[in-house]
């Protein structure tokens, strides 16, 4: 008898779909490639900490750097989005 195997992605999006910890999965991801996704100088000034509804939260250090984030919105939602291979669907950044 021969069995269909999928790949293990597949299983795994299953799994986190099945149970909603996708976003807290896609949290994580963030939060550990913070750096390779933004500048070395950015992710020292900033975390993500939490993604829910699409709508991706960064703390930052500063109010200065709040200001400064805010304008790059779009630019961090393209590169997120590239990073993860379009994986990661984030319409909205809250800046705290």
């Amino acid at each position: 008898m021969k069995k269909d195997f999928k790949p293990i992605q597949d299983t795994l999006e299953n799994f986190l779909q099945k149970y909603h910890l996708k976003e807290n999965y896609q949290s994580h991801y963030l939060y550990e490639h913070w750096s390779d996704i933004l500048s070395k100088q950015v992710s020292k000034i900033s975390e993500p900490v939490h993604l829910e509804n699409k709508v991706l939260t960064i703390k930052v250090k500063s109010n200065t750097w709040s200001k400064e984030l805010f304008k790059w919105e779009k630019s961090i939602i393209e590169k997120i989005q590239k990073y993860s291979n379009g994986k990661i669907r984030i319409e909205k950044i809250k800046i705290i």
